[in-house]
């Protein structure tokens, strides 16, 4: 479920047209995102040919759950992770899947103050932020774990993520799908998941912990929302961890999808295949070589925060012993 908020059209599509503001009652973010919906035009359910304009959020949703349709049909018909349809990465995304990799593909809303915020969510939908296709420089990895194989109070899991460049945010969604909460209660959330994002060197970002429209370090866990975000521009360059942790599963086991984008890719275990092809070769000198020449922290070989002869000597005896 998500709250949709309906924003103008262009050149005017950083602004709000329709929609309530948030909080809810408990403190809850809404809504949550924003697509067009001011002066839209649609079929007439009057006439058979016929077509009417309309404003509201009852506009905009549409817009929201057709990207959401086209999102559960790239995982459904194995597009991840290639970018290209392969039957054998086939898999039915989640809800919470669906829900994540809209929200992580919207966008602040110049012309609504503050980023995020309880006017425009997280912003405008883009749709195609949503997806990796090749070509991209902006790529993708996701998670999606079930409920039956989910977590309970006070479990921790950690996933590392390899950042390649900087060009790209780095932008880390997490989503669940709460259980109901009791009819009229004063706090409907049950369970709390919580994102941490911990950069190289150790700096430790908590889910939506922003300051003028980027994660921030410190500040307090949200013990509240199941839609939090880590945003990073300009990354460091190495391996990243997200982390969750499961501060209180009053309910079940909870399951939850992460949705990770910008230039990243799933840790080389294999530090001899260089140039990540998968095959320990020639081609992988050559690669080190010239990433030491240029004095870049991937050719640190021996890891002590410096790259000289000894990451060439490490590196050589890595190779030569393969993977």
């Amino acid at each position: 479920m998500l709250a949709v908020g309906a924003s103008r059209d262009a050149p005017s599509q950083a602004s709000h047209c329709s929609g309530g503001s948030g909080p809810t009652s408990d403190g809850r973010r809404k809504p949550e995102i924003y697509a067009p919906g001011c002066s839209t035009r649609s079929a007439n359910s009057t006439s058979s040919c016929g077509t009417r304009t309309l404003t509201g959020t009852s506009m905009a949703c549409p817009a929201v759950s057709g990207v959401g349709l086209l999102v559960r049909q790239y995982f459904s018909e194995g597009f991840y992770p290639s970018g290209a349809a392969n039957g054998a990465d086939s898999f039915i995304p989640s809800g919470a899947l669906i829900k994540g990799t809209l929200i992580n593909a919207s966008v602040d809303m110049t012309g609504v103050s503050g980023y995020p915020s309880n006017r425009e969510g997280w912003g405008r939908l883009l749709a195609d932020q949503a997806l990796y296709f090749p070509g991209d420089d902006r790529t993708m990895w996701v998670m999606d774990v079930r409920n039956a194989s989910g977590m309970d109070t006070s479990e921790v899991v950690e996933y590392p993520i390899e950042v390649t460049g900087i060009a790209e945010q780095l932008r880390v969604t997490m989503s669940f799908t709460d259980p109901a909460g009791a009819a009229n209660t004063n706090f409907a959330p049950v369970n709390d998941l919580d994102l941490e994002v911990v950069a190289p060197n150790g700096t430790v970002y908590k889910g939506n912990v922003f300051s003028g429209g980027e994660s921030t370090s410190g500040g307090t866990k949200d013990d509240r929302n199941n839609i939090e975000q880590v945003h990073v521009s300009l990354p460091a360059v190495g391996e990243w961890t997200v982390r969750i942790n499961a501060a209180a599963v009053n309910v079940g086991a909870q399951g939850y999808a992460l949705t990770v984008t910008g230039m990243v890719a799933e840790p080389n275990d294999c530090y001899a295949d260089f140039n990540g092809d998968d095959t320990v070769n020639s081609q992988d000198v050559l690669a080190f070589l010239n990433a030491w020449a240029a004095g870049d922290e991937t050719a640190d070989a021996n890891g002590d925060g410096s790259v000289n002869t000894q990451d060439v000597l490490e590196f050589l005896n890595l190779w030569n012993a393969g993977c």
